[in-house]
């Protein structure tokens, strides 16, 4: 007796699949496990399979065509046999849907979705090796971007100096046979400002807290002003430039790309362990917490947003986060993840400086209580509190939006001051994995 193919529930919010593609054509034989078909869900193109042997008698749902999870979208049978509402055995499959033209080729994007995903700040596409790292240097050495910084940080000068790196490029090793100027360059003075402690880290574990008559009444009050998760918004500038120079240290370890997204991702996860009640979501009757820190990355694909999840982030090194991220997000853009590579996330950050955005707010991604928006990172005048000058530094602008049901401002105000710190000091990146 011939049995269907059903339109498979490929993901808990599926509810109905697009036929991308049928592998198999009636007639075919089809062993138990093999892919028949590919179903495009709203974030994905997933394999379907078919779970016993047998001829492909009929083809229901042809390609292009959507169908509601559980609806028949073949028929598999022993060759011969009839299929429902078809008068012979193996019909002829109706003309499938032509093949989608081309898509022109992508413009780098959102989210960190350059190839990095909304990753990555804009590069100057200037060489290295023609900028001097002092006013007093006039030579055309290669130099590195991190050892160029490092060396327009401590006021030396690099005329002359042989590096030890491909084509005799100067890297940060080198810098140590650099004579040294008289007085440290005025970011160097900003550098050695006070680090400001953190708090500590608190245990994290899967929590259901009930609420408390006040939190019912803060719910339901706000529930009544603003429909659905009751937005907020708050928002912190924070110094870049020792971020800025830690990316370009560890790209120098030649593991890859490292993007300020990559280490803006870890330095969330990291405030998150210490701020738990931020990583929490609503639950109707009780306020979620997650034992788990799960990021979400927001990446810009052809036509909408999919939110890759870097699973565990806080107890991944910064360069392992980059790994991820990059082929999460060119998986995502190909529409290639599994369900479990976009769902569950805890948290989430959605960056569009690469697109001259200086703060954005974005809307928070259900069930998680918050997201965090990055903006672009510009130079602008800024009174150094070590030395009292005004000086050019890199800063960006981030913004919090968070559900007040779950997360009070105050609760979010102290989160973004531990971002904050940590975005301002980024080693505790590298020390804490």
């Amino acid at each position: 007796m011939a049995k269907p193919i059903n339109m498979p529930k490929l993901s808990d919010e599926m509810t109905e699949g697009k036929i991308a593609e049928w592998l198999k054509k009636p007639g075919d034989e089809v062993k138990p496990g093999e892919v028949v078909a590919q179903v495009e869900t709203e974030k994905a193109t997933l394999d379907v399979e078919a779970f016993e042997g047998g001829v492909l008698l009929a083809v229901v749902v042809q390609a292009g065509e959507t169908a509601p999870v559980g609806k028949p979208i073949a028929w598999i049978g022993k060759a011969g046999e009839k299929v429902p509402g078809e008068s012979a055995a193996a019909p002829e499959a109706r003309p499938s849907a032509p093949p989608p033209a081309p898509s022109p080729p992508r413009r780098e994007g959102q989210g960190g979705a350059t190839s990095r995903q909304a990753v990555s700040e804009p590069r100057s596409a200037a060489p290295a090796a023609e900028r001097p790292a002092t006013g007093t240097f006039t030579g055309r050495v290669p130099v590195s971007p991190a050892a160029r910084k490092a060396a327009r940080d401590r006021g030396l000068d690099l005329s002359g100096l042989k590096g030890s790196g491909p084509g005799g490029r100067v890297v940060l090793a080198d810098l140590e046979q650099a004579p040294r100027a008289a007085a440290p360059a005025p970011a160097a003075a900003a550098a050695s400002a006070k680090r400001r402690p953190l708090p500590p880290k608190r245990p994290l574990h899967d929590e259901s807290i009930p609420l408390s008559p006040m939190r019912k009444a803060i719910a339901r009050n706000l529930g009544v002003a603003k429909p659905g998760s009751p937005h907020y918004y708050l928002e912190i500038s924070a110094d870049v430039r020792r971020l800025v120079s830690l990316r370009e240290q560890l790209e120098e370890l030649g593991d890859g790309p490292v993007s300020l997204n990559d280490l803006v991702l870890k330095a969330a996860a990291e405030a998150l362990t210490r701020h738990p009640e931020v990583n929490a979501a609503w639950g109707g009757d009780a306020i979620l917490r997650r034992g788990a820190v799960h990021m979400g990355m927001a990446v810009a694909v052809e036509d909408g947003l999919v939110t890759p999840v870097v699973r565990d982030a806080d107890r991944k090194s910064v360069l392992e986060i980059a790994r991820l991220t990059r082929d999460l997000a060119k998986r995502a853009r190909e529409r290639r993840l599994k369900p479990d590579e976009y769902q569950g996330a805890t948290f989430t950050v959605s960056n569009l400086g690469m697109f001259g955005i200086d703060a954005f707010y974005a809307i928070i991604n259900p069930p998680e209580a918050a997201i965090l928006s990055v903006g672009t990172v510009r130079k602008v005048p800024w009174v150094d509190e070590a030395s009292g000058e005004i000086v050019a530094v890199e800063r960006c602008r981030f913004g919090l939006s968070g559900d007040h049901r779950v997360i009070d401002g105050a609760v979010g105000a102290r989160f973004l001051q531990t971002f904050q710190a940590v975005v301002e000091a980024p080693l505790r990146l590298v020390a804490a994995t």
